[in-house]
C-alpha cells in the first residue's frame, strides 16, 4: 500500500487559516481584477456614465482596502475549492470551513442572516449565517484553497442553454456556444454588477457545467486558456460583449465584462449544453497555499499595500 500523501493537518490551525481567507476576501479585491478595472477605466471616455461608474468602483476598492471593511454587498454564498492529494482529510476541511464561516459571522465579516424554509424562522446555533460549500479537486502539488465569495447579484446571474438553438442554429460549434454566452451577457443588462468575469462551460450536463464554469471564474484575468483552440473564442466573446453597449453597471459603455473564460468537456454529437456564470466587479476571490500543518504558507495575490490607486505612481 503506498504511503499517505495527506498532511498532518491541525484542526485549529486550518480553521484559523480559512477564517483569515474569508476575512481578507471580504475587503481585498484580487490583483488581476483590480488591474483589469484600472485598464477599463482608461478605455471608457471621460464624462460618460461608464467612466463615472468605474471611477466610483475604483474608489470603493481603495476604501475597502484602506479601512479593511466589506467590499460590495454582504455575501450570501461562500464557495471553497480545495486542490490536494487524493487522500486529503475532506471531512476535516468541511468542518473547518463551517467553523470558520461561523466565526466570521460572529466577528461581523459575514452579516447575512439565513432562515429556514418553509418556516421562515432565523437559523440559530453553530450553523448561523452563510453555510459554505466545499469542493475538492485532486492535485499532486500540495494543498491550495480557493474561495469565491458571492453576493446576491452574482447568485442570481446564471444561465443554461442547449444548442442548436435560434441563437446558434445548425450543427453545434464552439463559436455557436460563444454566441449563446454573449446572448446571456446581453440579457443581464448589468444586473450582475458588472464588469466582471464570465465563466462558460460547454458540456453534457448543467450540474457538471456550472461547477466547471465556476473554475473559470477562478482563472486570473488575462491568463491564457490551457486549450489554445478556445483562446480565440474567449477573445471574441469579450469583444462582442464590449460592443453590446451595456457597459459598467448597465449604464452604457465599452466595458461590459472584464474577460470571458471557457472550458469544455465531452458532449453528445448533436446537442450541447452551455452553462454560464458571471461574477460582479467585486470579484471577491482569493487563493492560498497551506503548509503541512494547515497554516497559510503563501497568498496568490499581493497584499493591499500594492494597490493600483493608493498611493498612485507618478506619471512620467
Amino acid at each position: 500500500m503506498p504511503p499517505s500523501k495527506s498532511p498532518d493537518l491541525s484542526a485549529d490551525t486550518l480553521e484559523k487559516s480559512l477564517l483569515s481567507l474569508i476575512e481578507r476576501t471580504t475587503w481585498d479585491i484580487p490583483a488581476d481584477v483590480d488591474k483589469a478595472i484600472v485598464q477599463a477605466t482608461k478605455v471608457e471616455e471621460a464624462g460618460t456614465n461608464g467612466h463615472a461608474a468605474l471611477e466610483e468602483i475604483g474608489q470603493a476598492i481603495d476604501r475597502a482596502r484602506l479601512t479593511k471593511t466589506i467590499l460590495g454587498s454582504d455575501p450570501v454564498a461562500l464557495h471553497f475549492t480545495v486542490d490536494g492529494p487524493v487522500d486529503l482529510d475532506r471531512p476535516a476541511f468541511e468542518a473547518a470551513a463551517r467553523s470558520a464561516a461561523h466565526a466570521a459571522a460572529a466577528e461581523g465579516w459575514i452579516r447575512t442572516p439565513m432562515i429556514d424554509l418553509p418556516s421562515g424562522k432565523p437559523r440559530r446555533g453553530q450553523d448561523f449565517g452563510v453555510i459554505p460549500t466545499v469542493r475538492f479537486r485532486e492535485s499532486d502539488g500540495g494543498i491550495r484553497v480557493h474561495l469565491w465569495m458571492r453576493g446576491p447579484g452574482e447568485v442570481g446571474i446564471a444561465s443554461v442553454a442547449t444548442i442548436p438553438s435560434p441563437i446558434a442554429p445548425g450543427e453545434p460549434t464552439i463559436e455557436g456556444a460563444g454566441r449563446v454566452a454573449v446572448h446571456a451577457i446581453h440579457e443581464t443588462q448589468g444586473r450582475s454588477g458588472g464588469p466582471g468575469i464570465v465563466g462558460v462551460h460547454i458540456g453534457a450536463d448543467p450540474i457538471e457545467g456550472f461547477a466547471h464554469a465556476a473554475d473559470q471564474i477562478l482563472r486570473p484575468v488575462g491568463s491564457k486558456n490551457p486549450q489554445r483552440a478556445l483562446t480565440k473564442v474567449e477573445e471574441k466573446i469579450t469583444l462582442d460583449a464590449s460592443q453590446l453597449g451595456v457597459g459598467p453597471q448597465g449604464l452604457g459603455g465599452r466595458t461590459t465584462i472584464l474577460a470571458a473564460h471557457l472550458s469544455v468537456s465531452e458532449v453528445p454529437k448533436d446537442r450541447w449544453t452551455v452553462s454560464v456564470l458571471m461574477s460582479s466587479w467585486a470579484c471577491r476571490r482569493q487563493s492560498i497555499t497551506l503548509d503541512k500543518g494547515g497554516a497559510i504558507a503563501t497568498w496568490d495575490s499581493a497584499l493591499a499595500e500594492t494597490s493600483y490607486r493608493t498611493p498612485r505612481e507618478p506619471e512620467v
